[in-house]
């Protein structure tokens, strides 16, 4: 089986990272491309509400907790000294052409960076971004920038700048590097 083409997207939380994601699911799936999501929340998460069956037995304490229908099934398991790596979630997909990895800033792979805000500096007569984004994202892992408002300049970055909602050219962009891996151009 071939390995999918992976493309992270990272950013600070509500900067639009999962709208991102579901906008180039539908571009993907629209060209027959077969995709998976890996989330991460390092804030915890709740995969069913607690009043559910599901979430009942998980918020009791249960190790694990499976769930099975006719339209797909769902494994819950509680670890206790740490979360899985990405390359273990990988593992454990669905195969799959593209897999979207929201989160795992530091993962290494290639990614997108989510910036929310921008200062302008007169000075340079350029946008600046936000410190965070050395320090959370190795930068030879960036692919681009997403920004919403699309600035005529934005200084330090070396990577392509795109505004958030510039969905057709992001999924041209993503097509080419899922070629460029393909073909080792």
């Amino acid at each position: 089986m071939k390995k999918p083409f992976v493309l992270g997207v990272a950013g600070y939380k509500n900067t639009g990272k999962t709208t991102l994601i579901c906008r180039l699911l539908d571009a993907l799936h629209a060209q027959g491309f077969v995709c998976s999501v890996i989330k991460h929340d390092a804030h915890g998460f709740t995969a069913s509400p607690q009043t559910s069956d599901t979430g009942r037995y998980f918020s009791t304490g249960a190790a694990s907790v499976a769930i099975a229908s006719p339209d797909g099934h769902m494994a819950l398991e509680r670890t206790y000294d740490s979360e899985p790596p990405l390359t273990e979630l990988l593992g454990q997909l669905a195969p799959s052409d593209v897999v979207l990895v929201e989160g795992f800033k530091r993962a290494p792979m290639q990614k997108l960076v989510m910036i929310e805000e921008m200062a302008y500096d007169a000075h340079r007569e350029a946008f600046i971004a936000p410190d965070f984004v050395d320090q959370i994202v190795d930068p030879s892992h960036i692919r681009g920038y997403l920004v919403p408002a699309l600035p005529l300049r934005v200084a330090g970055l070396n990577r392509p700048v795109y505004h958030r909602d510039e969905i057709e050219r992001l999924h041209f962009e993503v097509m080419r590097w899922i070629t460029e891996e393909a073909y080792g151009v």
